[in-house]
């Protein structure tokens, strides 16, 4: 009976021993998945960082390739040249990227007079030294559809656009520089006659020749004001 009895414990201590080792399995199998968490998701993180990182080079290498297409169209090796070119940090001109916002200004003058006669006398070329004298500082010289201007930066090219009843006087100027800008002038109905807009942009120029090419058009178009009015 003694003998059945310390059998029956150790059957007992058997089965609480095997008891006590399934659950500390159990702990460390419960334990393992959970580690096993953080080690599946760091290759989650790891992926999402590459990517980041592999869109990031992509974007500059695109910048970078519009970079060198500006570049290249500029020194005429590109598919397309251009002679100026502005973006949201910045504008290409010259062969040199500025980095500002490239400037504008707007300077107009209210002319008492007809706007088909404004604009009658404003594109004739043949006028241009009578009252642009911050552009032709004498006589023009044809040459097909474009003019040879003696200006105070030099002798420049001009090239207005084509006849028109809408009132646009754009003309492109060529600089010694080899620099084209184009200046959008626009004569435009107004309730005392017509006003004429000229758009001034800031290429190749420090903020005091800007200034100054200002007060030029500012004058220019004061004396066409003047000589418009007293033909009328």
């Amino acid at each position: 009976m003694a003998c059945a009895a310390r059998a029956g414990l150790t059957t007992l201590a058997v089965v609480h021993l095997l008891i006590g080792v399934l659950a500390v399995l159990g702990a460390v199998g419960r334990s393992a998945v959970a580690g096993a968490s953080p080690t599946r998701s760091t290759p989650n993180r790891q992926t999402r960082d590459d990517q980041q990182r592999t869109d990031g080079a992509t974007e500059r290498g695109r910048v970078a390739r519009a970079g060198s297409e500006y570049a290249d169209a500029r020194s005429g090796t590109g598919a397309a040249a251009v002679t100026c070119e502005q973006g949201a940090l910045g504008y290409l001109v010259g062969g040199r990227w500025h980095p500002d916002p490239m400037k504008s200004r707007h300077v107009s003058r209210v002319i008492a007079v007809p706007p088909e006669l404004v604009y009658g006398f404003a594109s004739n070329p043949d006028n241009l030294p009578r009252w642009a004298v911050g552009l032709a500082m004498a006589d023009v010289v044809r040459e097909g559809d474009a003019l040879l201007v003696d200006s105070p930066m030099g002798t420049v090219t001009v090239r207005f656009a084509p006849r028109n009843e809408y009132g646009v006087i754009d003309h492109d100027v060529t600089l010694p520089s080899g620099t084209t800008v184009t200046n959008p002038v626009r004569v435009l109905a107004h309730p005392e006659g017509s006003e004429i807009v000229f758009t001034i942009r800031q290429i190749e120029l420090t903020d005091d020749e800007f200034d100054r090419d200002t007060e030029m058009v500012e004058r220019d178009l004061d004396r066409l004001k003047q000589l418009v009015e007293a033909r009328a």
